[in-house]
């Protein structure tokens, strides 16, 4: 079954004409003199077993691993190594997912001072707060994401969630598998 990953801003596109641009080749000029091919990311699927040798990269063979691992011939499009996706994103990926935790919290925070200022009992704000964090959550998780390749999180951090079969847009199906995946390891935490 395909997963999802968080790929770079710039996966999807080759960058040219701009300062960074520039710095991408020359990053690409030094990683080829050390044998190791890096291209962006328009060099997409066509690598395959002739590597990337068909983007005029240097040690295009690290191309073609990329799209060989995994195993059967599977492209793991943004696996740790994956050459279309060069730029750093663990610190991004902790980044994003506070931002959002913080959107969907002053949502439910919202909805609770809201209820309390028209009068209503702390544990009815509690509960309406509580689902408004949760329905926050979904929504954003799901069908903004859906819509968009990412949360606002994610947006704001260059990155964007993708399939690692393919490299596109993530389905809603998997989108919703992953929202309850961590509303069960949230469960499991906060029961622990």
């Amino acid at each position: 079954m395909p997963g999802l990953v968080s790929g770079g801003a710039a996966a999807g596109r080759r960058l040219t004409g701009t300062a960074e641009g520039d710095a991408w080749r020359l990053v690409r000029r030094a990683a080829g003199t050390l044998g190791v091919g890096l291209h962006g990311a328009a060099g997409g699927a066509a690598g395959g077993a002739a590597g990337g040798a068909a983007h005029g990269t240097a040690g295009g063979a690290a191309h073609g691993a990329a799209h060989r691992a995994g195993g059967a011939g599977r492209t793991v499009h943004g696996a740790a190594g994956d050459p279309r996706y060069p730029s750093p994103r663990e610190l991004r990926k902790v980044l994003s997912f506070v931002l959002d935790l913080v959107l969907h919290l002053a949502i439910g925070v919202g909805v609770a001072a809201a209820l309390l200022q028209l009068g209503q009992p702390a544990v009815v704000c509690a509960v309406a707060g509580l689902v408004g964090f949760v329905v926050a959550s979904a929504v954003h998780r799901i069908a903004v994401q859906r819509l968009t390749s990412a949360t606002l999180g994610k947006a704001i951090t260059g990155l964007r969630i993708i399939r690692d079969d393919t490299g596109g847009p993530a389905t809603t199906g998997l989108l919703v598998m992953q929202w309850l995946f961590g509303v069960i390891l949230i469960v499991a935490g906060l029961s622990s």
